[in-house]
């Protein structure tokens, strides 16, 4: 679930995307039709990112990106990375964020993270930075600038592309993450960036509140 610039409202369901006009109150149904031009190029949307700039990114199985051209209504077919073997789903897009520099982050199922700028991809995984996995599941950044990555093993720092292990891997802490997460986006309409403070939250760590 996001909301664009023009206050459109995007949810992404196992049957393709919706769009809610608040204008008219009204929804407009996306679907995946390879005999279409313009067309979702996978049935099921996983991920929505709605920039800064006006873009709605949207992040699909098998590695599979679509971008969304308001003055066309159509969507833009990327791949951004390669599908296939080892195993069905590797490369599925789980999350994308926008980070405060422009930077589209891209978690994947099993590929990694990605970093696009300036239409080149650059790969963060467990091989060349020390992710604890490649299963990236959630993104997060905060207030003070620290990308916050999500994996199925654990919590994690990025910083100038090294990896630092968060202060604690307790479910209690990603629990606690997920709910300031939720709860940003609701109070500021964005789903793309999280307001929290990472030395506040250092803070509650410390004491145990978390």
């Amino acid at each position: 679930l996001t909301q664009d610039r023009t206050d459109a409202v995007w949810v992404a369901t196992e049957a393709g995307l919706d769009r809610l006009d608040p204008a008219t109150g009204r929804f407009s149904h996306y679907r995946y039709d390879n005999s279409v031009s313009g067309s979702l190029p996978d049935p099921v949307p996983l991920s929505l990112c709605a920039t800064t700039g006006g873009d709605l990114w949207v992040g699909m199985r098998n590695g599979w990106l679509a971008l969304w051209n308001e003055d066309t209504r159509r969507f833009a077919a990327y791949r951004c990375v390669p599908a296939g073997p080892p195993a069905p789903g590797r490369s599925d897009v789980l999350c994308v964020m926008e980070a405060d520099d422009g930077r589209l982050w891209i978690g994947t199922a099993g590929g990694g993270l990605y970093r696009f700028e300036g239409g080149q991809l650059q790969l963060f995984n467990a091989g060349n930075v020390g992710l604890p996995s490649d299963n990236v599941t959630a993104l997060a950044l905060t207030g003070d600038g620290i990308l916050l990555v999500g994996t199925d093993k654990g919590l994690v720092i990025l910083a100038d592309g090294a990896v630092t292990p968060f202060p604690s891997s307790d479910m209690e802490i990603v629990v606690f993450v997920a709910v300031i997460l939720l709860w940003n986006t609701f109070q500021a309409g964005r789903a793309q960036r999280s307001e929290l403070n990472f030395n506040q939250f250092q803070e509650k760590v410390d004491k145990g509140l978390v």
